[in-house]
């Protein structure tokens, strides 16, 4: 049993070490699933997403099939915002976000408990001038 644990801890040490810290503090951690090719998004553009979102535990409790975010706009979750940032249109990665990022001190009541750490799975379809999207 503690090789199963040392081999646990190894393999979770290597993903961290794979994963790119997008915010700065360590609040929003991004590994790329697979690398895009297009535009990134600038603050005041419509990023197209699609995402699933669980707890850190691996309970599912969102699954998007496209959602238009502004960047930069108030309101966003902050982790998808942050990491919306940092894609490239046909990027696929897996955003790993401490509550502050997520849905913060009080969660959402029945689907996030209050402080929790999220997992996001996004897929950045497009990039449009938000005047264009809408």
């Amino acid at each position: 049993m503690r090789g199963a644990v040392a081999a646990c801890a190894l393999g979770c040490a290597m993903a961290a070490m794979d994963a790119i810290d997008v915010s700065g503090d360590g609040g929003v951690l991004k590994t790329i699933r697979r690398a895009g090719d297009g535009a990134a998004p600038r603050r005041g553009q419509v990023a197209r997403l699609k995402y699933t979102a669980a707890l850190a535990d691996g309970t599912p409790f969102d699954d998007v099939a496209e959602q238009a975010l502004v960047c930069g706009a108030d309101g966003n979750v902050r982790a998808l915002d942050v990491g919306a940032a940092s894609m490239q249109v046909g990027e696929a990665c897996r955003l790993e976000a401490q509550f502050a990022y997520a849905y913060g001190e009080q969660g959402r009541p029945g689907r996030v408990p209050p402080r929790a750490t999220v997992v996001f799975e996004v897929e950045l379809l497009g990039v449009a001038e938000a005047a264009a999207a809408a």
